[in-house]
């Protein structure tokens, strides 16, 4: 029973160290490929998408005042 059990802890180590590593490396990967710049370059182009996207609001007054009789 005790070499199966160290057999099992061993493979185990093994296991768990080799997922450990495979993480590291695509964490490494993940981090390495954002830059400044590109996060920057990312931003602005959101902020036009979303301010061209959102030019007008339109308010319906009576729907407005329904949510309010509502709430």
């Amino acid at each position: 029973m005790k070499s199966q059990r160290k057999f099992s802890s061993d493979a185990e180590t093994s296991v768990r160290s080799e997922v450990e590593n495979i993480a590291n490396g695509m964490l490494k990967r993940i981090y390495s490929s954002y830059t400044q710049e590109s996060l920057e370059s990312l931003l602005l182009f959101l902020t036009k998408l979303f301010i061209s996207s959102y030019k007008k609001i339109i308010v319906n007054e009576n729907q407005i005042e329904k949510l309010r009789g509502i709430f």
